[in-house]
């Protein structure tokens, strides 16, 4: 199965969130927040 950060990424919605993210951190504490299994924190 998919993890659920890759569906979020796949919905257009979510992946301009992403993108347009101002900071590193915030990207960081979004992919953690989505679930993304590669996220380590730093």
């Amino acid at each position: 199965m998919r993890n659920q950060f890759e569906l979020f990424m796949r919905n257009p919605y979510y992946r301009e969130i992403y993108e347009n993210a101002p900071t590193k951190k915030l990207k960081q504490y979004i992919r953690h927040s989505w679930g993304d299994p590669t996220y380590v924190a730093d």
